[in-house]
C-alpha cells in the first residue's frame, strides 16, 4: 500500500517573474497576450429590468433615461429607447469612484429639456449629479427610480465576478492536483523506468493491484487591482483521497474542505464562504510514452457577504455551488539519459451557481450562474540527477467561451522547481507565477511531500 502526503501553498502578493528561467518558455511554441472584452456582467439581468425610457415624476417633469450603467466601468447593460441598437461600451465611472451606478438621459420640465447624469454610490449611499437627481433617483417618494434597484445590480455584478473567479481558481487547483500531482507524476515515474530499461511490454505497467492514500493542502492567494474588480484574498482547499491501481489503470476518489475569504475593496465589504467538495479521477497509461487523465469535482459552500452602505452594515447569506471537469492527454519522453520532457494538452470546464437571497436591508437578489471552458497546453523539462531533479515548466490556458465580464482570455504561468530525495520519502519545491496579466498578481510557491510505506 502507498500513502502520499502533499502540501501546497500559493502566495499571490509576490512578484517572482525574475525567478523564472527563460528556458521554460521553450516548452511551448504558442504564447499570446490578450485584450479586454466588454460583455454583460453576471447577475445584472435578473427579474427587474434596469430603468430606461421616459418616467413621469410626481412633480410633472419627465425623465427620459437613455443609459444605465451598473457594470465595472467598462460595460453598458442597457439599450437606449428608440435607438434600435446596442450602446457601445463606455467608461462613465471616474477613477476612484468605486461601486457606482450611473443613470444618463434628458429631463423635460415646462417645455424645456436638459441633459442629466446622475450617480449613486453604493458605499457612500449618496446621490450625485445635482438637485434634479434627487427626484430622478427618489424612488416611490418622487416617482423616480428606486436606488435599491441600482444597489442590487451594482452589488450583484461585483459579487458574481468575485465568485466566478473563485470557481475558476478552484477548478485549476483541483485539475492540477488530479492531473499533475497524481496522474502525471505516477505515470511518468513508471514510464521513465520503462524507457530507461528499453522495455517493450507495456500491457501491465502497474502489475499487481495496489491501493494508495494521499492528502493535499493548497491555497490561492490573489490580488487584483483592475478598476472595478479591486479585490484581494485567498482560496484554501484541503483534500484527502484513495486510489486503486491495476494493470495500466489508476482510479481514485477524494473529498475535502473549501474556504474562501475575499476583501471586496470596491464594495467596502467582505465575502466569505466555506463548504465541502467531492471528486474523482482516473489515469490510463497507454504505453511507455502516452497517458490520459480525467477528473471531475463538485463543491457545495455557504457564502456570507457583509458590506458597508451609507454608514450601515448590510449582511446576507446564500448558497454557492461549483462543478468542474477536465480531460488531459499526456506524453513523456526520456530524450537523454538525464533529461525528460513531459507535454500535456487538455480541456477543462467549470461552472458555478449562486442561490437567490434577500439581504438585511430587504434588497432581493436573483439567482446567478456562469461557466467557462478552457484549453490548456503545458510542458515540463526535468533533469534527472539521482536524488536531485531540477525542472522548469510553463502552462498556457485559453478561454474558449465568451467571458461574462471583463477578463483576460489568455493565461500563462511559468515555473521552476526541484525534486529532492529518493525511495520512500521525497519532495518537490516549486515556484510558479502568472505572466502578462496586467494589474493581477498570482504567484504560487508549492511544497510537495510524498511518503511511501
Amino acid at each position: 500500500m502507498r500513502f502520499y502526503l502533499d502540501g501546497e501553498m500559493d502566495l499571490d502578493h509576490m512578484t517572482l517573474k525574475t525567478a523564472i528561467s527563460a528556458g521554460a518558455f521553450c516548452l511551448l511554441s504558442a504564447a499570446a497576450t490578450s485584450g479586454a472584452q466588454a460583455q454583460t456582467i453576471p447577475g445584472t439581468t435578473g427579474a427587474v429590468t434596469l430603468p430606461s425610457g421616459p418616467i413621469t415624476l410626481n412633480n410633472g417633469s419627465v425623465a427620459n433615461i437613455t443609459q444605465t450603467v451598473v457594470g465595472l466601468g467598462n460595460t453598458v447593460t442597457q439599450t437606449p429607447s428608440g435607438t434600435g441598437g446596442s450602446v457601445p461600451p463606455v467608461t462613465p465611472i471616474l477613477p476612484g469612484a468605486g461601486a457606482t451606478a450611473v443613470v444618463n438621459g434628458t429631463l423635460t420640465q415646462g417645455g424645456t429639456s436638459s441633459a442629466f447624469s446622475c450617480t449613486y454610490g453604493v458605499v457612500s449611499g449618496q446621490i450625485g449629479g445635482g438637485a434634479a437627481c434627487n427626484q430622478i433617483l427618489g424612488g416611490a417618494a418622487t416617482g423616480g427610480v428606486s436606488i435599491s434597484l441600482l444597489d442590487r445590480e451594482v452589488v450583484s455584478a461585483r459579487v458574481d465576478v468575485a465568485l466566478a473567479n473563485q470557481a475558476s481558481a478552484n477548478a485549476r487547483l483541483l485539475d492540477d492536483l488530479a492531473t499533475r500531482r497524481i496522474g502525471i507524476d505516477v505515470a511518468v515515474a513508471a514510464q521513465a523506468e520503462l524507457q530507461a530499461a528499453g522495455a517493450v511490454d507495456t500491457s501491465s505497467i502497474f502489475g499487481d493491484p495496489q491501493y494508495g492514500g494521499w492528502a493535499s493542502a493548497g491555497g490561492n492567494f490573489f490580488n487584483d487591482e483592475r478598476f472595478g474588480f479591486e479585490r484581494e484574498g485567498d482560496n484554501k482547499v484541503v483534500t484527502a483521497g484513495i486510489d486503486h491501481r491495476v494493470d495500466n489503470w489508476m482510479v481514485g476518489l477524494y473529498g475535502g474542505y473549501l474556504d474562501t475569504n475575499i476583501d471586496l475593496i470596491s464594495l467596502d465589504g467582505d465575502l466569505e464562504s466555506d463548504g465541502w467538495l467531492l471528486g474523482a479521477y482516473a489515469t490510463r497509461i497507454l504505453d511507455d510514452v502516452f497517458s490520459v487523465t480525467g477528473a471531475a469535482s463538485y463543491a457545495d459552500t455557504q457564502s456570507h457577504l457583509a458590506r458597508n452602505s451609507g454608514g450601515a452594515r448590510i449582511t446576507s447569506a446564500f448558497e454557492h455551488t461549483e462543478w468542474s471537469a477536465a480531460l488531459n492527454g499526456n506524453a513523456f519522453w526520456l530524450v537523454a539519459p538525464n533529461f525528460g520532457f513531459t507535454g500535456t494538452a487538455g480541456v477543462s470546464y467549470d461552472t458555478w451557481r449562486d442561490g437567490a437571497y434577500t439581504d438585511s436591508a430587504g434588497t432581493a437578489f436573483a439567482e446567478a450562474s456562469g461557466k467557462n471552458v478552457w484549453g490548456k497546453l503545458a510542458g515540463t523539462v526535468t533533469f534527472f540527477a539521482g536524488a536531485v531533479r531540477p525542472y522548469a515548466n510553463v502552462t498556457y490556458g485559453r478561454l474558449f467561451t465568451d467571458p461574462d465580464f471583463y477578463m483576460e482570455k489568455n493565461r500563462t504561468t511559468a515555473g521552476i522547481g526541484i525534486g529532492l530525495g529518493q525511495g520512500r520519502l521525497n519532495g518537490v519545491i516549486e515556484v510558479n507565477t502568472l505572466l502578462f496579466n496586467e494589474d493581477q498578481r498570482d504567484t504560487t510557491i508549492g511544497l510537495h511531500l510524498r511518503l511511501t510505506v
